[in-house]
């Protein structure tokens, strides 16, 4: 099932604080479920319950436990809405228990005197010309079969490899109607960890938490075309990994700022 008829089969109405959607099969990732999907998933929620038209500015996602395929409930909640800015939390629950948390702050554009351009694309070799990342039933993560990879430099999963960046570029197999935050997450998820390169052996690694920053593009974005995206390692110790990254639209546009904290097992 592709992630645009995932997000459709959401029903939430403006002010139906509670739903229940099925996650299908063949989104994997290890036991649990791609965590881009878990994250888009809440977003879409979140803003379609709330019925909310101002652009996403941050997000913060706590993953507490595996999302399994099947059905799961989501619960989402106002905290304050402002003038300009909305704030507002999402939960994930399945079997009872929470799996996800989300938390969001929404807001309006407005005048400024100040005006810093964001980071220009990096310079990638085609993506023809850079490796792909193969998706290998029973070998690599379910959820690879969806999204097309390309990878520019950093070396391959547990490989054994000594870079600790990721640079490629990635876009979704199946088309999406138009793009949105939850599209965007599932676009920057896409890419393992930073690391995963420097295993020299299969071993557990999950992530713990996640913040976002979105940056409303300037411009409308196709809804098909290749995405650039770049991550880096900051630092690597007593299990836990951090890592940031950023995504650019096929036009070449920032669009979103990503840090994650890891846990490993190796």
């Amino acid at each position: 099932m592709s992630l645009q008829t995932i997000l459709d089969s959401l029903t939430s109405q403006p002010g139906q604080a509670e739903t229940v959607i099925t996650i299908p099969s063949g989104w994997t990732q290890g036991r649990a479920t791609f965590g881009g999907l878990v994250a888009a998933i809440m977003q879409a929620h979140l803003q379609r319950s709330l019925g909310e038209e101002r652009p996403l500015r941050s997000a913060n996602i706590i993953f507490v436990g595996p999302a399994a395929p099947g059905e799961v409930t989501l619960r989402s909640e106002l905290i304050r809405s402002g003038k300009s800015v909305l704030q507002a939390e999402c939960r994930m629950l399945q079997n009872g228990a929470v799996v996800g948390l989300m938390t969001a702050c929404f807001g309006n554009s407005r005048e400024s005197r100040l005006h810093i351009p964001a980071a220009p694309a990096p310079s990638f070799r085609a993506p023809d010309d850079c490796r792909t990342q193969p998706f290998i039933p029973g070998l690599t993560p379910e959820f690879l079969q969806h999204f097309d990879l390309r990878r520019d430099r950093g070396d391959l999963p547990f490989t054994g490899g000594t870079s600790a960046e990721i640079a490629g570029w990635v876009r979704l197999r199946e088309p999406v109607a138009d793009i949105n935050a939850a599209v965007v997450m599932a676009l920057i998820d896409a890419w393992p960890p930073t690391v995963i390169g420097m295993f020299d052996t299969l071993a557990p690694i999950s992530t713990l938490s996640w913040s976002m920053e979105f940056l409303a593009p300037a411009q409308a974005i196709a809804a098909d075309g290749w995405w650039q995206y770049l991550a880096d390692t900051d630092c690597s110790r007593d299990g836990y990994v951090n890592a940031h990254s950023s995504l650019w639209s096929p036009t070449g546009e920032l669009v979103a700022i990503n840090r994650q904290t890891v846990t490993i097992f190796y």
